[in-house]
């Protein structure tokens, strides 16, 4: 989906995941990669 932007109803399901994810494992690696990925690419509505 790049450069489209995401219905509301992914993008809110992707931000609980993302909250859950830094609560669950905020020192993980691959975690980290996913949160940079999720706040450069989905978190903004375009």
């Amino acid at each position: 989906m790049h450069g489209n932007a995401l219905p509301g109803r992914m993008r809110s399901r992707l931000g609980d995941f993302y909250r859950d994810l830094t609560a669950l494992a905020p020192d993980s690696g691959t975690a980290r990669e996913w949160k940079d990925r999720y706040r450069s690419e989905w978190s903004q509505a375009r």
